[in-house]
């Protein structure tokens, strides 16, 4: 009997293994795009970017620049990101990722220079027509100002579209 339970117990584990191991390796993921963004926010109202990215694999990178018109203000900025895609694919993929966002306040007297760190969580795919697009959300603590160290919590949704 207990040749039989052993059999039983080793035909089980050897199919589960089987079955969990995919002879099919996932092709190599690598893109590189411009794209241009619009989002919205807090406390942005809208926001309009351009950028670049770049991914091998589970690893990516974006640069680029950002224009922000506050209410009486207008911010400018310059980005870098590194992300990271969990499960890379060619046509939808999810990515998390941490930024560094330089840039500065324009108002009419009063101007300043800042540096803030940012969390990316977003959603990257392609449409039918083969357009890249992708949706993301941006969070920012605050970050080093011209005049010392300041909390202003953002958060943003962006809508990119490749070209």
């Amino acid at each position: 009997m207990n040749v039989y339970k052993n059999l039983i117990i080793g035909l089980l584990l050897f199919g589960a293994t089987v079955a969990h191991c995919d002879d099919d390796q996932p092709s190599r993921v690598e893109n590189s795009y411009g794209y241009w963004a619009i989002g919205a926010g807090i406390p942005t109202f809208v926001s309009a970017k351009f950028g670049y990215r770049s991914q091998v694999d589970h690893h990516g990178y974006e640069v680029g620049v950002g224009v922000t018109p506050l209410v009486v203000v207008l911010g400018v900025h310059a980005f870098g990101s590194y992300l990271y895609y969990p499960k890379p694919h060619a046509t939808s993929q999810s990515y998390i990722g941490l930024g560094l966002r330089a840039g500065g306040i324009i108002n009419g007297k009063d101007s300043f220079g800042y540096i803030a760190p940012g969390l990316i969580v977003g959603k990257e795919y392609v449409k039918s027509d083969n357009s890249r697009r992708f949706i993301q959300v941006a969070i920012g603590p605050g970050g080093l100002t011209t005049e010392g160290l300041k909390y202003w919590t953002s958060i943003s949704l962006a809508f990119g579209f490749a070209f």
